[in-house]
């Protein structure tokens, strides 16, 4: 097994702790909705929609571009770096 394949694996190690350990935080700061705030005003309803949303796209973002980065700069290291 070469190094670049063990930096792959390690990689992908370290890119599945990321994204669980930011699915745990994220789920914890889910948001709801209070229950003295009437849940069927539909305009409460588009906020809440839109509170979801924002939280999704915001947690997604945070989980998946650290490690993308991360794979682009490995990528691009072992091509500048000369092979034996």
């Amino acid at each position: 097994m070469t190094w670049r394949r063990r930096l792959l694996w390690l990689w992908a190690l370290l890119a599945l702790v990321w994204i669980a350990g930011i699915a745990y935080v994220c789920q914890a700061a889910w948001p709801s909705m209070p229950l003295d705030i009437s849940a069927n005003d539909p305009a409460t309803r588009a906020a809440f929609a839109r509170a979801i949303f924002g939280h999704a796209v915001r947690c997604s973002i945070l989980a998946l571009a650290p490690p993308l980065l991360l794979l682009g700069l490995g990528w691009l290291i072992a091509r500048l770096w000369p092979t034996r």
